[in-house]
């Protein structure tokens, strides 16, 4: 695999500071992935003037693509702001405080109290009330452009909202919000993909490394080759089954290992290996029975941090158990566990757990 030259702009919108925020932080995300090397500002503005063009920061689809070709680059990041606003709103203290300060009236009271309230809004409708406890609401669309071809190959929404705080601090905390999103669509747009160069029981040699921003705890499935078959006159690819999970240890600059959390078969050197960016989460369904009382259950479960040493686990039973009159009575439960795994292999865990059921 090799880095995506990748150039980012930003579209037309009424208030370019937003504009440049979310451009900025789009920029360093895609940066520090890695994977990416991306055209900054200063790049583009030294190219453009090169070419004798001029550009201002905010363009449109056709003018993004225009502009990548010139910088040279494989693909542009077109961000569009849908919906931006910041306001102050009341705290609940505040909302107490201004409910019980309201004194009980008639029709006619609540008729002149609306006239009133109505009047005073419109004078202070420039005015802040709540400054210090403002809500920031930031919303938009990033399409992934095909500078060659001009195409669209991708694109995700973004949606972001913070109440707290002066307008400074409720925006840079809306903008912290953004900055988590923005490295998880910008991973999905570009997954990493490698090589099994080599096994050796559990341990697994990859072909990637620092160079391409592999970073300990990343998780790889592992999958057979694909393989091409005849249908129809057709060339057509089946893709590899997945044969286990394998979570990165050490990295150098081109390589990296890691070892296997789980397998269902045999794993090869010349498998494929792809990145999971959204995470591992497992569930489970068992049923649980019990003598004193005599009880019978069904068990939902959820996992949390499933192959790591440390886990546990979030589960809600539904059943019956008998009383002491021998009569069948209906049980719903909620509980969770807590786990250590002493002995962990690619086939099992076994550990003590704590389990707190409520």
């Amino acid at each position: 695999m090799e880095r995506k030259k990748l150039i980012i702009l930003a579209s037309e919108n009424k208030d370019s500071d937003i504009s440049n925020k979310v451009t900025q932080i789009a920029s360093s995300t895609a940066t520090q992935l890695n994977r990416y090397d991306v055209i900054d500002r200063s790049q583009l503005d030294r190219i453009l003037s090169e070419q004798k063009l001029q550009h201002s920061g905010v363009v449109n689809p056709d003018q993004a693509i225009e502009i990548g070709k010139v910088a040279g680059a494989n693909e542009a990041l077109y961000i569009s702001i849908a919906n931006f606003g910041q306001k102050g709103v009341p705290t609940e203290k505040q909302k107490e405080k201004d409910e019980d300060e309201e004194p009980e009236t008639g029709l006619f009271g609540w008729v002149v109290k609306e006239v009133v309230k109505a009047e005073i809004d419109k004078k202070m409708e420039n005015v802040e009330r709540y400054p210090n406890n403002i809500q920031t609401v930031l919303s938009g669309e990033v399409r992934l452009l095909n500078v060659e071809t001009g195409q669209s190959i991708s694109s995700f929404n973004f949606s972001v909202d913070h109440t707290g705080g002066v307008k400074t601090k409720s925006l840079n905390e809306a903008l912290k919000l953004l900055r988590s999103q923005m490295v998880s669509h910008l991973k999905s747009l570009y997954q990493l993909s490698s090589e099994v160069l080599d096994v050796r029981g559990s341990d697994i040699m990859l072909l990637l490394g620092e160079d391409m921003g592999v970073r300990k705890g990343m998780v790889y499935e592992i999958r057979t080759l694909d393989t091409k078959r005849m249908v129809r006159d057709r060339d057509i690819t089946i893709a590899g089954k997945a044969v286990g999970f394998v979570e990165v240890e050490t990295v150098s600059a081109d390589a990296s290992e890691g070892r296997v959390l789980r397998k269902w078969d045999d794993i090869e050197p010349g498998y494929q290996a792809h990145e999971i960016t959204d995470g591992l989460f497992t569930s489970g369904v068992s049923g649980i029975y019990g003598n004193t009382p005599s009880n019978m259950r069904l068990r939902l479960s959820g996992y949390f941090n499933p192959f790591n040493r440390f886990g546990g686990e979030v589960y809600g039973d539904i059943g019956a158990v008998k009383d002491s009159r021998d009569d069948p009575d209906f049980q719903f439960g909620l509980g969770f566990s807590l786990n250590l795994h002493i002995i962990q292999t690619s086939p099992f865990s076994l550990g003590p757990f704590i389990s707190v059921p409520f």
